[in-house]
């Protein structure tokens, strides 16, 4: 909490120039004012699969760089950082980099000189987006904060609070959005999984027979949820019907 503090300074951001966006929903509009407009350097988006939080990213990133501002997308893991970068690319946003946060900060550089620069180069970004948050842990977030400028950098912070926790200690998207860390969520659903969605608000209101009832009755292979029953089957054959 105390180093988060430091990131109550002037926002840098504040001058974006941000237009409604034909493209967007009023909701999404609404999160992209949000995320650049809200006081102070770090701010929380958030919202379940569907509701366009990639969305709302590119347009972030679209405007910040028109503004001559620099972006920079890691994420708590090499396919969570591959998996954004596939999504701004579907989305025709190519300039944007993407890394773990890991390798944000130095990790696996060759010398001390090597990773002296890199985090010079950390402490220069503007708009630093943390994708798939759930899944990052307290000691690499701590660690990312203090490599990191809170005067020149807007730190936003996106992921689903009902996914993805980390597997190390901490449940850290949670416990920012209870300590009041500004926070916009994302709730209509633009994509067409209504099974994905059925099920997920099954899950996240602990409604254990309905789950049960909906994934047996859910065998298709081809489907968007997919039951498999596992029962006296080894595990290769287990990853053999799912691969």
């Amino acid at each position: 909490k105390g180093i988060l503090s430091r990131y109550k300074a002037d926002n840098i951001l504040s001058s974006c120039a941000i237009y409604p966006n034909d493209n967007l929903s009023a909701e999404q509009n609404y999160a992209l004012d949000f995320v650049l407009k809200s006081q102070g350097n770090i701010c929380i988006m958030t919202g379940g699969p569907g509701t366009g939080k990639t969305t709302v990213i590119s347009e972030a990133v679209a405007t910040v760089t028109k503004q001559g501002l620099s972006v920079k997308v890691i994420a708590p893991t090499g396919k969570a950082a591959r998996r954004s970068k596939d999504s701004l690319h579907a989305l025709r946003i190519d300039s944007i980099q993407t890394s773990t946060i890991h390798r944000f900060i130095g990790y696996g550089t060759r010398s001390e000189d090597e990773k002296e620069k890199q985090l010079e180069a950390a402490k220069n970004i503007n708009l630093i987006i943390i994708d798939e948050f759930a899944m990052a842990n307290m000691s690499i977030f701590e660690e990312f904060l203090e490599n990191t400028d809170a005067r020149n950098t807007k730190i936003l912070i996106v992921g689903d609070a009902d996914q993805l926790l980390s597997v190390e200690a901490g449940n850290l998207l949670y416990d920012l959005m209870r300590m009041g860390v500004p926070t916009v969520t994302l709730k209509q659903n633009h994509r067409s999984l209504s099974d994905i969605k059925k099920i997920s608000g099954y899950i996240n209101k602990q409604m254990t027979d309905e789950t049960i009832a909906f994934l047996k009755d859910h065998t298709d292979p081809d489907g968007d949820v997919v039951f498999i029953d596992v029962a006296g089957k080894r595990a290769s054959e287990v990853l053999d019907s799912v691969a």
